[in-house]
Order: C-alpha cells, then sequence, then structure tokens
C-alpha cells in the first residue's frame, strides 16, 4: 500500500485505518480532521506489519498516529518519522484493544503539540489492555508543546480481560 501526496479534510470518524495491511508507505498527506466529532483518528495501524509514515500532518479531535491490535496479526516493524501532530486524545498512541502483539515500533524526529492552549491526553500513550504484548518501543527526538501528559504507560484489563505485558 503506497499512500502519498493526498489531503484529508474534515473527516466524520477514523480518517485513514488500515487494517491487517503489509508494506505499507505513507508520506506527505495531510489530514485534518473534524475537531468537534468524536474518533476523528488520522491514521490507524490495526494488525500491520511493515509500515513506514513519513513527513506527514495530522491535526484531529481524536488519536493522530494510533496502533491498534484487534485481528489476526501482529502489529510489527512500524516507522514513524518526521511527522507534525496535533490532537485533542492522544498524538501518538499503542492501544487501545490489544489483544495482538505490538513489537519493534519506532516514532522519531516528531513534534506533538496543541495549538494556543493546553489539551489532550498524551504526547506518546502506550497501553496494553487485553492480552497483547508490546516491546521493543522506541520514542526519540519528540518535541511537545501545549501537551497535557507528556507520556503515559498503562497496563489494564479492559472488560475484564487480561491484561497484556510491556518489555523493551
Amino acid at each position: 500500500i503506497d499512500i502519498h501526496n493526498i489531503e484529508f479534510y474534515e473527516s466524520g470518524r477514523w480518517t485513514c485505518n488500515l487494517f491487517e495491511c503489509k508494506n505499507i508507505k505513507i508520506e506527505d498527506v495531510v489530514i485534518n480532521s473534524n475537531f468537534h466529532v468524536a474518533n476523528t483518528d488520522g491514521f490507524d495501524l490495526s494488525c500491520c506489519q511493515n509500515a513506514r509514515i513519513n513527513h506527514c500532518f495530522i491535526a484531529t479531535g481524536d488519536d493522530a498516529l494510533c496502533i491498534k491490535g484487534n485481528g489476526n496479526m501482529d502489529n510489527e516493524n512500524i516507522l514513524i518519522e518526521n511527522c507534525k501532530a496535533m490532537s485533542l486524545a492522544n498524538c501518538f498512541k499503542i492501544g487501545t484493544t490489544i489483544i495482538r502483539n505490538v513489537k519493534n515500533v519506532t516514532v522519531r524526529n516528531c513534534e506533538f503539540f496543541m495549538k494556543d492552549t493546553t489539551g489532550g491526553y498524551a504526547g506518546i500513550s502506550i497501553e496494553s489492555d487485553m492480552g497483547g504484548v508490546v516491546e521493543n518501543i522506541t520514542a526519540e527526538n519528540i518535541t511537545m508543546n501545549g501537551v497535557t501528559s507528556p507520556f503515559v504507560v498503562w497496563l489494564g484489563n479492559r472488560y475484564g480481560s487480561t491484561p497484556g505485558a510491556m518489555k523493551n
């Protein structure tokens, strides 16, 4: 999958949801979502492998860059770099609904912000809540401005499920 040089405006729900995909290249994309509608995520990678998101601008009412684990494949080998994200929720998030494993994820050289106000839940949120293992996650050279919580980690049991695990 190759998505490049495109602009998405005023999404009514998740803007770009990739489910159980391999070999993804997303580059030079603008997402300017609706801030007044719940669940207007930017990019959602659900059980995807070998993905690269580069040089994108994402402004959303919900999670800007999100990795979910609610399908039949593990999420693995994901690189997000050189992006700017503004979110009323989380700028970069792993979770919720992590049933499958998430491994080898790098987010680097990104800017996470809220313009003219403090808001959102987190710049980076890593959650494992339904049995999946989250491991080998790297965040480097991240700039945050106006973000309420720079970093949130949550290991929980959503809907009474068995908690997952986190390592490295």
